[in-house]
């Protein structure tokens, strides 16, 4: 469910992206800010990530792929960012029940 949310999220900011030219200067910036790694906006892509890695080992799972943590790289890797931990994966699974449970990803738009 969760996922959901942020994939509907992702192709709205697409949308937006190629609409709006102060929404494409806000993400820009925020981008420049993820490759500076700050706080903030790394601990939100630490949780997106987290989420989606957990969504796809479910699915590994249900298709007996046996793939675990170690076999999971993405481009962040080449950027120096760690690959995801099993606690990051429970913190993840805690937050995103908390965020459907209660407020959906509205606190998250834009």
């Amino acid at each position: 469910m969760i996922l959901e949310q942020i994939e509907k999220l992702y192709r709205e900011a697409n949308r937006l992206y190629e609409a709006d030219s102060t929404f494409r200067s806000e993400a820009n910036a925020a981008v420049l800010r993820l490759q500076r790694k700050e706080p903030k906006i790394m601990l939100l892509f630490f949780l997106l990530r987290a989420i989606g890695v957990e969504d796809m080992l479910k699915n590994y799972k249900l298709l007996n792929v046996k793939m675990g943590l170690g076999d999971i790289v993405g481009e962040s890797f080449y950027a120096g960012v760690p690959s995801p931990t099993e606690a990051d994966i429970a913190f993840a699974a805690r937050i995103s029940h908390e965020i459907q449970t209660e407020n959906g990803l509205e606190d998250f738009e834009r």
